[in-house]
């Protein structure tokens, strides 16, 4: 452990000693959060879902397209049982089955 201490004490002292290199120490880490905070998307969006409309009501129609609107889910196909819908799962085209 201390050849650890050593090696990092040494590694400080050097590049405290370069007056050059100081500036990029802290320039480079800023400049690549910049970057990567534009470059990164966290959003997950076009969801594939199965929906499985035995009542094939207005409700169920209303459901259907609010999900399909809000642009994080698409509807890949519409089956009439929930059997259907676990055969299709099976098939790992969908991420989610809305039942």
């Amino acid at each position: 452990m201390s050849r650890v201490l050593l090696l990092a004490k040494k590694e400080v002292l050097q590049l405290l000693r370069d007056k050059r290199m100081l500036p990029l120490l802290f320039i480079a880490p800023i400049i690549q959060l910049i970057m990567f905070g534009y470059v990164v998307q966290t959003e997950v969006k076009h969801i594939g879902v199965i929906v499985a409309d035995s009542d094939r009501s207005v409700e169920s129609q209303i459901i259907a397209d609010k999900l399909t609107n809000a642009g994080y889910f698409e509807i890949i196909k519409r089956v009439d049982g929930e059997q259907k819908v676990a055969a299709c799962k099976r098939s790992a085209e969908p991420t989610i089955g809305l039942i």
